[in-house]
C-alpha cells in the first residue's frame, strides 16, 4: 500500500455516513451498546469502506502495508523475541517461543511500551477521527491469551496453570500491566470511546480450557483491564471466536460491554438472544466459517443475515454489524462481500 492509498483509505474510513439529521456515528454506537434505541443499526464495512467506527487497529494494519520492508518474506524475530515464519495473510506463524520453559521468565524482558508511545504516534489520526464524530476504538497491543501462546507455545500455555501456577500467574500479571498502560494512554486522550482486545478462548466444539482455570488465572487479569477501561468511560470490547457459550456469563459478570463475534452462527442466534440479549452488545460478522466453507447463493446469504438480525436486533440496541476486516485471508469473494454490504446497509436502516 502506498502513502496515497493509505490517505485514500483514511478519507473513506472517516467519511460521514448518511444519517438522520442531528445524529452522528458516535451517537449510534453509544446508543446501541447501551440499549438506548439507536435511530439506525451501527455498522462497519470494508468493501465499500463505510463505518460508524474508527478502529486504530485497522489504521495500523494499513499503515504497516506501506512501511519500508513490509514485503520482506523471511523468517524474523519480533519485538517479543518470538521467531516467526511469514504467512500470506495478516498473522505470521510463531515458530520459536522464548518462554517455552518458564524458567526463562526471570531473564525475559517485555517490549518497551513507554507511556503514551502508541497514542502519541497516532495523535493526529485520533484527533481527526474524533472531529469526524466516529466511535474510536483503541487496540490492544498485547492480547493476553493469544500472546501467552506465542510466547510460551501451546503446550506450556495449557499445562503451566496446573504445574507451575505461580510463575504462570507472574507472566499473566506482567502482560496485563502492559495492557493497562495502553488502556490508560488511550483513555487520557479523552477522544477514545472503546478499547478492543482479541483473545480466542474457544475451539470449534468447546472452550480451550475448563472454566476453573479461566476463573483462577485469566479472569482476574481481564477484570483489571475492564476496570481500567471503565475508569476512563471507555467501553470494553472483546473479540472471541469459537464455542464460547459457557464463557459469556462470566463476560457479563466481569462487565464486558461488547462481544465481537465472527462465528455467531456456531453459537446459535436464538441461544444468544434468549440467554444474553440485552445483557451485552453483539458486534457480529456473518459467520466466517459458514460463509466460506462452500459456495453460498445470494438467497442463502440474505436469509442467514436476516436470521441473525431478527434474533439479535430487537433489544433497543445490542446489535452492530461488521464486515470481516480481512476478507482476503478467509477467501471471501468480492461478490459475497458486496451482498453482505448491501444486506447490512438494508438492515441498518439505510
Amino acid at each position: 500500500m502506498t502513502k496515497d492509498n493509505l490517505h485514500s483509505w483514511l478519507d473513506e474510513a472517516l467519511a460521514p455516513r448518511d444519517l438522520p439529521a442531528g445524529v452522528t456515528s458516535r451517537d449510534l454506537v453509544m446508543k446501541a451498546i447501551e440499549y438506548k434505541l439507536p435511530e439506525m443499526m451501527p455498522l462497519s464495512l470494508v468493501n465499500p469502506v463505510r463505518s460508524d467506527f474508527f478502529e486504530l487497529a485497522a489504521h495500523g494494519w494499513h499503515e504497516r502495508q506501506q512501511a519500508p520492508g513490509s514485503g520482506i518474506r523471511e523468517m524474523y524475530t519480533d519485538e517479543w523475541m518470538v521467531r516467526r515464519k511469514p504467512s500470506a495473510g495478516l498473522f505470521d506463524q510463531a515458530q520459536q517461543h522464548p518462554l517455552e520453559n518458564l524458567d526463562s521468565l526471570e531473564a525475559y524482558r517485555y517490549p518497551e511500551f513507554p507511556k503514551n508511545s502508541t497514542v502519541e504516534m497516532q495523535t493526529a489520526v485520533i484527533t481527526r477521527a474524533f472531529e469526524s464524530e466516529k466511535y474510536i476504538i483503541g487496540n490492544d497491543p498485547v492480547c493476553l491469551y493469544d500472546r501467552v501462546i506465542d510466547l510460551a507455545g501451546l503446550e506450556t500455555a495449557m499445562l503451566s496453570p496446573l504445574r507451575d501456577g505461580e510463575r504462570f500467574r507472574e507472566l499473566l500479571d506482567g502482560l496485563t500491566d502492559l495492557t493497562i498502560r495502553q488502556i490508560h494512554a488511550f483513555g487520557e486522550t479523552g477522544m477514545v470511546q472503546g478499547f478492543m482486545t482479541w483473545q480466542d478462548f474457544g475451539m470449534q466444539d468447546r472452550l480451550a480450557m475448563n472454566m476453573d482455570v479461566f476463573r483462577s488465572f485469566y479472569r482476574p487479569c481481564l477484570e483489571r483491564m475492564i476496570e481500567a477501561a471503565h475508569s476512563h468511560g471507555m467501553h470494553f470490547i472483546w473479540h472471541c471466536c469459537g464455542a464460547i457459550l459457557d464463557l459469556i456469563p462470566d463476560m457479563i459478570e466481569m462487565g464486558v460491554d461488547v462481544l465481537q463475534l465472527d462465528q455467531p452462527r456456531l453459537l446459535g442466534y436464538e441461544k444468544l438472544a434468549d440467554k444474553f440479549g440485552g445483557k451485552l452488545c453483539f458486534w457480529a460478522a456473518l459467520d466466517t466459517i459458514w460463509s466460506v466453507e462452500k459456495a453460498r447463493s445470494e438467497n442463502e446469504l440474505t436469509e442467514e443475515i436476516s436470521k441473525m438480525v431478527n434474533a439479535l436486533g430487537h433489544f433497543n440496541g445490542g446489535l452492530m454489524l461488521r464486515h470481516y476486516p480481512q476478507p482476503e485471508d478467509i477467501g471471501l469473494s468480492l461478490d459475497v462481500q458486496d451482498i453482505i454490504a448491501r444486506e447490512f446497509l438494508k438492515h441498518s436502516g439505510m
